[in-house]
Formats: C-alpha cells, structure tokens, sequence
C-alpha cells in the first residue's frame, strides 16, 4: 500500500510555484543543467516556519501582513520574483470567519517585462468562533495552490 508523503501547505505552495517558474523558463527558451533543475527548490524555498502568533484582530489586515512577511522574509521569493497580494473576501458560517487571500506571482525581465507565466498561490485564514476570544488562541492558516 503506497501511502503519499506529508508535506505542510507552505511546501506544496514552495513546490507548485517552482514547477510552475521551471515549466516557463522552459516554454521560453531557458536552458537548465539537470543541477539547476535539481537545486531550483532549495533557492526559493526555505526551511524556517512561519509562526502565525503575529495574527491578532483585525485578522484581515493582520493576516495580509503576515503572509507579506512570509513571502519576502521567510521565503525569500522577492529576490527572485515579483507578487501582487490580493485580499479576495471573507465567508463565515456557524462556527467559522474565513478570510481569503490570492498571491499572484510572476518574473518579468529585462527582454519580457511583461511575464508570460504567472503562478497564484491562495491562502485561507480561519478563525473559530465558538471559543471565547481569550482562550481560542491563533488562528490557522490554509495555502491552496
């Protein structure tokens, strides 16, 4: 029985934005060493976690600070791409408030300034409320690809 690996959302949104910038490069013309190729995930991607105690009220704006921060201290992607941060809405049903967020990434050069890929990446942030705010703690936070 073969059992999928376990991999924390911020590595699946590391891993489908790296695929997504080796597949352009490559549909442009780019040559990449089968090394590059290889190494190209450990460039743009870091090991460090990201501990969402920064999230406080109100979550919508603290939330896109956070995921700002992620983006270019954490993961380190602004060396290497540019990204607009989109706040896309709130839902909330009987127990939950979701907030929802698109990163929209791209890497325009000096011979294509407008980019001819681009990679989305969507967080959710969601907050309980069925526990008293003193005592349900930080929120969690979702990446979809």
């Amino acid at each position: 029985m073969n059992i999928p690996e376990i991999t924390s959302y911020e590595d699946q949104a590391i891993d489908a934005v790296v695929s997504v910038i080796n597949r352009a490069k490559e549909k442009l013309g780019v040559r990449q060493t089968l090394k590059q190729l290889a190494t190209s995930r450990d460039i743009y991607g870091s090991a460090a976690k990201v501990p969402l105690t920064g999230l406080k009220i109100p979550l919508a704006i603290t939330s896109e600070q956070l995921i700002a921060d992620t983006i270019e201290k954490k993961w380190r992607l602004t060396d290497i791409f540019k990204y607009s941060l989109k706040y896309k809405g709130t839902t909330k049903d009987e127990c939950s408030q979701y907030f929802y967020f698109e990163a929209i990434f791209s890497q325009p050069t000096a011979s294509y300034p407008i980019p001819q890929a681009t990679a989305s990446v969507f967080f959710r942030v969601e907050d309980k409320l069925i526990e008293p705010p003193e005592t349900r703690g930080v929120p969690k936070a979702s990446v979809y690809c």
